[in-house]
């Protein structure tokens, strides 16, 4: 089901209650939904409403070592479109 909204190409950017999608995903450990929005480049740096991010969240919920070094990957292509 997620496959097939990504490919409708949602804004992945998108805030309710401070957090979006790829927060709630780290958050409640929704590791395939979370691969999914890192793949469609859902952007891990933007923060929620006490300053955290997607990749302080998978920190703090101790995902695996992999997803934290792809949100942290995806953090820094990020960072550097913006520049």
């Amino acid at each position: 089901m997620c496959r097939l909204l990504l490919k409708a190409g949602p804004a992945l950017d998108l805030q309710a209650h401070g957090e979006t999608p790829i927060f709630y995903a780290a958050r409640l450990k929704r590791l395939k939904t979370l691969s999914l929005l890192i793949d469609a480049g859902a952007n891990p740096s933007i923060t929620d409403l006490r300053g955290r991010d997607a990749v302080h969240i998978a920190r703090e919920r101790r995902l695996s070592k992999e997803i934290i070094e792809r949100l942290e990957s995806l953090k820094r292509a990020t960072a550097a479109l913006e520049k």
